[in-house]
């Protein structure tokens, strides 16, 4: 994970994975409890949902708490010093 951190994000457009920057899109999501604030995260799935599903665009998204959000995007200065 640390060795991909310089890259930022990623996501499936149109077949093609591309990458993004860290924390680049957020949504609420309903859970059952409450809404929660989502971010994408460049999981595995990215890549290998399209050959199990033919998806051709393809976001994963994880909960996250709104101040580990802002840290996220402070990562996107410090990351690329990390390459």
């Amino acid at each position: 994970m640390l060795q991909t951190l310089p890259e930022g994000g990623a996501i499936r457009e149109g077949g093609l994975i591309r990458r993004v920057p860290i924390g680049w899109k957020t949504m609420e999501v309903p859970f059952r409890d409450r809404r929660r604030l989502a971010v994408t995260i460049p999981w595995g799935d990215v890549s290998t949902a399209y050959y199990s599903t033919g998806i051709p665009d393809i976001l994963v998204y994880v909960a996250i708490r709104p101040e580990k959000l802002r840290s996220m995007k402070l990562m996107r200065l410090v990351a690329p010093l990390l390459g």
